[in-house]
């Protein structure tokens, strides 16, 4: 090899080690008990009324070659006979056929079909199920954090909001006497942890 050749062969190595790593597919699992799906809704035009769901799950699997969410799928499910908001006789009410019908439709599902993601920002578009009819929806969002535990996990963190007519779902109750406001606002703050 002459003094010419040698030298390409080097500028070609340097440029092949100097590339960035190709990101690696990865499933990821939400930490239900380190994270949290909340829903906001308007109580007579008055307060801001918060609740929440105690079951749910959810698979985010990401692209090869692509960083962070780009590209990615996201999965989840949230059991309706879940919902909590601090009351007895009123998360019973929301189970029964005028909210939730949580014996009929036992889960309130979403499965996304484009993300994007500039920065640590995340926008999510894909198709929420909800009383058995499917609307599409985007949350938009951020990366919170990523980082490892004691036992070597990595851990994701992503935080997004996104908000619903329920009439168009069919969830009416409480609308023509203004007990309830139409919108529904979600918050869904998750921590995934990356699968080994």
């Amino acid at each position: 090899m002459n003094k010419r050749s040698r030298l390409l062969f080097v500028l070609v190595l340097t440029a092949f080690f100097a590339l960035p790593a190709m990101a690696s597919a990865a499933t990821w699992k939400v930490d239900a008990s380190h994270s949290n799906v909340l829903f906001r809704v308007q109580h007579f035009g008055a307060g801001l009324f918060y609740g929440s769901f105690r079951k749910f799950s959810g698979v985010v699997k990401t692209k090869k070659g692509k960083k962070g969410l780009r590209g990615a799928s996201i999965s989840m499910k949230i059991n309706a006979a879940s919902v909590f908001t601090n009351q007895r006789k009123r998360d019973k009410h929301l189970r029964s056929p005028d909210f939730f019908n949580a014996k009929v439709f036992k889960y309130i599902s979403f499965k996304s079909e484009k993300i994007t993601q500039a920065g640590k920002k995340v926008n999510i578009v894909g198709k929420l199920t909800f009383l058995g009819k499917s609307k599409a929806i985007t949350a938009t969002g951020r990366i919170t954090g990523k980082g490892k535990d004691p036992w070597g996990n990595t851990r994701l963190g992503v935080h997004v909001t996104f908000t619903i007519k329920r009439s168009d779902f069919g969830a009416v109750y409480g609308l023509k006497n203004g007990a309830l406001g139409d919108n529904v606002k979600m918050i869904v703050s998750t921590e995934l942890v990356k699968k080994k």
